[in-house]
């Protein structure tokens, strides 16, 4: 993959670590490509990409017009990989600031979501992988309550990092049926919090989380510190806490189409751009990548936009005018 923190890369690690901790299995459908961009608010191009590094890579496989088939996991045993021995260290420390910042964050996050589906439901006499992925559900839910999109992407990156460890340490640790037990246990307290919190009893919401924090992170955290002293020899992954982004190739390469299609007399000079929501879905993008695009071409002289009229060719040009304005 060309850039090593674009959103192909990011969708790519997110499935796949989603893939590892068993998301697709017991009849749980894989997601189509449309709504993985709007799980992740990007455009459908990237999504594209990494579903078909994924096929490349043997861990699924796509069928036109059927749904994609998992083929394997990243990996049969995590906790012995290279790649989660490069992470110990990064991962004690990570798991530090996690439990220091994650309940402050999930308990303003929950005062923004309201019942909905079965989000207050927890079925009973389940396999431990329900449980598992109802508690990432339910982390995922507050953190999106938020609204915040460099929040979303840093827990992302958390959970890429990070990938089926947790899981797997707390079977490790605890054994099989007590995880599950242990599971289950912590879906209801996450569940108890969200109640409180709809009551406006936030200081009781609050204790819950610190609660889960301490029955989760507990061994968690002694495996990774134990594990930290055995590996001194092995170079360690860092982990970055920078925001980024991998959007803007795409946005040219649309401007670069509307450029051509102005020239065509398809989009004539003089008249209005069909509104955003129409170019997007014309081009499988999200509307901030469009709302982007046209913000270039305003730049360029190509278009201009009127407050509740809408966006009006200007003039002509080519595409080289685009590349000239990146120099």
């Amino acid at each position: 993959m060309s850039q090593l923190n674009s959103h192909q890369q990011m969708i790519y690690r997110n499935l796949a670590n989603k893939i590892q901790l068993g998301f697709f299995q017991d009849g749980d459908r894989f997601p189509s490509a449309q709504e993985i961009a709007d799980w992740h608010r990007v455009s459908y191009c990237p999504v594209q990409r990494a579903l078909k590094d994924l096929e490349k890579d043997g861990f699924i496989r796509l069928c036109r017009g059927k749904e994609t088939v998992i083929l394997a996991k990243p990996y049969e045993d995590y906790l012995n990989s290279t790649d989660f021995k490069q992470r110990i260290s990064t991962l004690a420390d990570l798991s530090t600031a996690i439990r220091l910042i994650s309940p402050s964050l999930c308990m303003q996050g929950l005062h923004h979501i309201k019942e909905e589906g079965d989000i207050l439901h927890l079925t009973d006499g389940r396999n431990h992988i329900y449980y598992e992925k109802r508690l990432h559900y339910l982390f995922d839910k507050s953190i999106r309550g938020l609204g915040n999109q460099i929040a979303l992407s840093l827990f992302s990156d958390f959970g890429t990092l990070i990938g089926s460890a947790y899981n797997d340490i707390l079977y490790k640790q605890h054994g099989d049926e007590n995880a599950s037990t242990l599971l289950k246990y912590l879906n209801e307290l996450f569940l108890q919090s969200l109640k409180e919190c709809q009551k406006k009893n936030y200081t009781n919401g609050k204790q819950i989380l610190k609660k889960m924090e301490q029955l989760f992170f507990c061994e968690i955290d002694r495996y990774l510190n134990e594990s930290c002293q055995m590996i001194t020899d092995i170079r360690q992954n860092e982990f970055s806490w920078g925001p980024h982004k991998g959007r803007t190739k795409y946005c040219d390469i649309i401007a670069v189409d509307m450029i051509c299609k102005i020239n065509q007399e398809i989009y004539p000079v003089g008249e209005l751009l069909p509104n955003g929501v129409i170019l997007a879905d014309i081009y499988h993008v999200s509307e901030i990548t469009i709302r982007r695009m046209i913000g270039l071409l305003n730049k360029l002289g190509i278009v201009r936009t009127y407050n509740g009229i809408g966006t009006r060719v200007v003039c002509r040009g080519d595409d080289s005018i685009l590349y000239s304005s990146r120099a």
